[in-house]
């Protein structure tokens, strides 16, 4: 981002009451927030591999770290596994095909649950095999980054510990 500014976003539930408030906002409209909070997830230096596993909204928090990462041009490999239920639903999903082209350290890989006619990717859910081939492997120079509905994180952090990967190189943020 822009200093002084910050990125919003925030996925339209008909029956979330702040999102609905906040998508009916008008430009130059004043909003009460706070933080960031100190420290966030991301050090500099962290890691070789980092991977990203993300269900519907829960991408917001990988957003800034990748796109740091890239617009600084670090050194760590990016691979992110990102699904949804239906390939409207991919948020960012121009930036995410315009960076797998212009960053050859960063793999993207979408899974859905209600794909189109011939969706090329992955389909359902993120399973272990998805896992394997899509994501670094587990070593003292990955971390992985996971966040998503419960359900989901619960399922997929029990599929990460039986791959092997270490429990403090799996960040929940």
């Amino acid at each position: 981002g822009t200093a002084g500014f910050f990125d919003l976003t925030v996925k339209r539930y008909e029956t979330g009451v702040i999102s609905k408030y906040l998508h009916d906002q008008r430009v130059g409209d004043n909003v009460l927030m706070s933080g960031p909070r100190q420290g966030g997830h991301w050090v500099d230096g962290m890691a070789k591999r980092v991977g990203f596993v993300a269900g519907g909204t829960g991408i917001t928090p990988m957003i800034s770290i990748i796109r740091w990462i890239l617009t600084k041009r670090l050194d760590p490999e990016l691979f992110l596994v990102f699904a949804n239920k239906t390939e409207a639903d991919i948020i960012f999903r121009d930036e995410w095909e315009r960076d797998v082209r212009a960053h050859p350290n960063f793999h993207c890989y979408h899974v859905l649950e209600q794909p189109p006619a011939g969706w090329p990717e992955g389909t359902g859910r993120i399973t272990a095999d998805i896992i394997r081939r899509h994501l670094p492997p587990p070593g003292p120079e990955t971390v992985l980054f996971l966040c998503g509905p419960p359900p989901m994180t619960d399922a997929l952090e029990e599929i990460l510990r039986g791959l092997g990967y270490a429990e403090e190189s799996v960040i929940l943020p």
